[in-house]
């Protein structure tokens, strides 16, 4: 059975604005004048199915005077089409419109029947905003408008969906949401205001570090807080001990936090003061590998001594007359093997004094605005060689 336009309730409807525009004729009552035309046109168009024709009508009519039984027609037009979630749609924004329809009833009951014929491409998606009115949900991709908040039933086509959200005065914000079978994701939002202040969070802060922020001086709260400042570009000054560690341009979004680590600055530019010892950070890693690498040298030249000893009690031996070739060759193992001790050993000596050369030059270039710390290493070895 074809079921036709609703068109008697909006004939009433429509009937008292005509019965309006013949008292007088402001330009709302003429474009009242002209949705009516409209309206019997787009029911003209339903009635010889060019259902079409007859959405792209009512919209107009809808434009003009945004009556909800236009809402009304258009999802019927798309039901007839086979559109069901377009013409669920439509539904949906005539019961908001007009909660209390004479004909709610008839819509609900259409409504459970699409849901039923309604092929599982689509889930719903709920979206909450704080402010809860008046916000905008827009398709990112495509910049389809989704609707206004509240919006009691969203569906989007399984798939990735960018939804942006825009509300005149409040920053706009996007965000991702899956859309697939079986699902019904409910996200949540708290717009900011375009003039609510950002924050400026420095990262690893010392105790008694001073901090100036745009030229004043604020006070230090501890290395896990923040400060509150206007959004846009922040000056940020800080000084420890009398010199200065950080100084930059920080840009700070509403109501968004900007981290500055400090912790590279402060390991670069802290110094000691006058006349203090090299005996942390990088004084004390030259003193343990200068400690390290004048062991090693020494006890290299213990090996080497003790193979030297080694190969010449085997030569001595080796020209005795009641020599034993088993005694001769363990000599002359244990003789390699001291040998090569030492000769590791060396090695591993002089990595250990090269890195405590290059540890000394970095504490001088620490040191050189509070007195400098001169290191001098001079080592100097023979080879020691050892035939058979």
């Amino acid at each position: 059975m074809r079921v036709r336009p609703h068109r008697r309730w909006l004939n009433s409807a429509l009937c008292g604005l005509l019965l309006a525009a013949t008292v007088s004729t402001p330009p709302s009552a003429r474009a009242n004048e002209t949705a009516v035309k409209l309206y019997e046109r787009g029911v003209e168009l339903f009635e010889q199915k060019r259902y079409r024709t007859a959405i792209a009508i009512f919209k107009e009519a809808y434009s003009l005077d945004p009556a909800p039984s236009f809402k009304f027609n258009i999802a019927r037009c798309h039901e007839s089409l086979g559109e069901w979630n377009d013409a669920l749609a439509s539904y949906y924004d005539y019961l908001r419109i007009s909660p209390n329809a004479p004909n709610r009833a008839e819509v609900e009951t259409l409504v459970t029947r699409l849901k039923v014929k309604l092929t599982p491409t689509h889930s719903q998606v709920f979206v909450s905003t704080l402010p809860a009115v008046g916000v905008r949900i827009l398709d990112a991709k495509t910049g389809k408008h989704l609707g206004t908040t509240p919006v009691p039933d969203l569906w989007l086509p399984f798939g990735r969906h960018v939804l942006s959200l825009n509300k005149d005065g409040f920053v706009p914000q996007q965000t991702i949401i899956n859309s697939r079978s079986g699902s019904s994701p409910r996200v949540a939002f708290r717009l900011v205001a375009e003039n609510a202040p950002g924050f400026v969070k420095l990262l690893q802060l010392p105790r008694g570090a001073k901090v100036v922020i745009n030229e004043r001086a604020v006070k230090t709260p501890g290395p896990s807080s923040g400060y509150s400042v206007p959004p846009g570009i922040a000056e940020v000054l800080v000084t420890y001990r009398g010199a200065t560690f950080y100084q930059g341009r920080v840009r700070v979004g509403a109501g968004r936090t900007a981290l500055v680590p400090l912790g590279r600055s402060l390991a670069m530019e802290t110094r000691p003061t006058p006349g203090q010892p090299v005996s942390d950070g990088l004084g004390a890693g030259f003193w343990a590998t200068l400690a390290v690498g004048v062991a090693g040298f020494v006890v290299a030249g213990g090996l080497y001594g003790a193979a030297h000893d080694k190969a010449a009690e085997a030569r001595s031996y080796a020209a005795s007359e009641d020599r034993e070739r088993l005694v001769y060759e363990q000599l002359r193992s244990d003789a390699e093997g001291l040998h090569l001790g030492g000769s590791i050993t060396i090695g591993l000596a002089a990595a250990s004094s090269a890195a405590a050369l290059v540890l000394g030059i970095l504490a001088a270039t620490e040191d050189s605005s509070s007195g400098a710390v001169e290191v001098g290493v001079s080592l100097s070895g023979a080879s020691l060689g050892v035939s058979f």
